[in-house]
């Protein structure tokens, strides 16, 4: 069974495709596929099968890695499709998914989406554009900058005609804009670009996963997943579930989206685009910017947590600062289970590094700088260790060289000792 739907009187098949675990680059990521991460408190996966529904599709194929597909199918398993989730044991790529996906014999186009995308854009415009530019297959991309007319980068959404899928090889791994599309070239077929109106928002990582909360509240699309509103802030609407407590001395500036049952306590401060997950706690006088908490986070008093992401079930200690950084549980579950939150552990790079800074009394930049040149001169030291070694016994076993050894202090002697003079010397441009 493949995803087969009828859009405005053209019938479609509609596959989803749904990335693996990555390793290595994003911390989250390695932890649970970027499909599955929430959109207010639902995986993003189950939001676009939600749209589809909405536009009518009634049937849809996700194709997803088999070490995963337990969570996809506990992800589509309140769906309002007729969804059908095809298990890869091997990677076989974007046209080898496809192929496995649509298996039968179709006369009908073909729609392939990615999962982890925030706002999935109007199926009926998309069915529309690719039925208006005739192409054999057509690249839907989001708008460029500056200009939104020209393509931007790619929305990982493609629409094909049915004859596409015999360039897809029978076997092994097939990539569309490697493998498929070139195929279709070279047989002389079309290929053409469809420019959307606003960027999908699609997400794969920390700093994606950020932007497309942004491009969330851009589109206007909270309303979708958000059914009250406080409000407006100065800086945007703010967005809240049922039963959510904001204490009246703290300060939210939207745009923020707040989940159910979270609560904001005495003196918080919140600056959006942000999300705060259902049963999520914000401590007193602790600020959280630009970032998003997952259900059940709790943030101790004090606080700072800026462009990050906290997964669920986090338990941030009293006066803790997370800026930048991708706080991961290591407890399994789904994102949306609120079971008792654990200790947010600090990673021992982080606790040496802070002892260094107020040793040195430097700055968190300026110890990343120093900890950055001491790396480097070690590699370099490494690297030409034998060479450093043959000097050292040249310089040590004869007088003249090991005498020059004292030239580079005596220097630096003179060069300190006469500071005045040299700074007090007019520079010439």
């Amino acid at each position: 069974m493949t995803g087969k739907s009828t859009v405005k009187s053209l019938d479609i098949r509609t596959v989803v495709l749904v990335g693996g675990r990555d390793f290595g680059r994003c911390p989250l990521a390695e932890r649970l596929p970027a499909a599955l991460w929430p959109i207010a408190d639902r995986p993003a996966l189950a939001r676009l099968l939600d749209h589809l529904a909405d536009a009518g599709v009634a049937e849809a194929t996700v194709c997803c890695p088999e070490d995963v597909a337990a969570e996809v199918r506990s992800a589509c398993r309140d769906s309002a499709l007729a969804v059908k989730v095809v298990a890869e044991e091997f990677i076989n790529g974007t046209g080898g998914c496809l192929r496995d996906a649509v298996t039968s014999n179709t006369q009908d186009p073909v729609l392939v989406l990615s999962g982890s995308m925030a706002v999935p854009p109007s199926i009926a415009g998309l069915v529309e554009g690719h039925r208006a530019g005739g192409a054999d297959l057509t690249l839907v991309c989001n708008p460029g900058t500056p200009d939104p007319a020209q393509p931007g980068p790619a929305a990982e959404i493609f629409l094909c005609q049915p004859q596409v899928l015999e360039r897809i090889p029978c076997g092994g791994y097939s990539d569309i804009k490697e493998g498929v599309i070139p195929a279709i070239l070279r047989a002389g077929g079309t290929v053409r670009p469809l420019v959307l109106s606003h960027s999908v928002g699609n997400f794969h990582d920390h700093e994606g996963y950020l932007d497309a909360v942004g491009t969330l509240f851009e589109n206007n699309r909270v309303e979708d997943v958000a059914c009250v509103s406080r409000s407006p802030s100065r800086g945007g609407p703010i967005y809240e579930g049922a039963e959510v407590f904001v204490h009246p001395r703290a300060r939210i500036c939207g745009p923020v989206l707040i989940g159910d049952h979270a609560r904001i306590l005495d003196g918080a401060v919140v600056v959006g685009p942000g999300m705060i997950g259902r049963n999520a706690v914000i401590g007193e006088n602790s600020a959280m910017i630009r970032s998003v908490l997952w259900a059940g986070t709790t943030v101790g008093r004090g606080c700072r947590i800026c462009d990050s992401i906290l997964d669920h079930r986090i338990l941030v200690p009293d006066q803790s600062e997370v800026v930048g950084q991708t706080v991961v549980s290591r407890q399994e579950g789904n994102a949306g289970d609120c079971s008792p939150a654990r200790p947010m552990r600090t990673p021992l790079s982080d606790r040496v590094a802070r002892r260094v800074a107020a040793w040195l009394h430097l700055t968190p930049g300026q110890t990343s700088t120093l900890a950055a040149g001491l790396v480097m001169l070690a590699a370099l030291l490494w690297s030409y260790w034998p060479t450093v070694r043959d000097l050292a016994d040249v310089w040590m076993g004869s007088d003249e060289y090991s005498s020059g050894m004292l030239v580079p202090f005596l220097a630096a002697y003179v060069v300190w000792s006469r500071r005045q003079e040299f700074s007090s010397i007019p520079v010439r441009s």
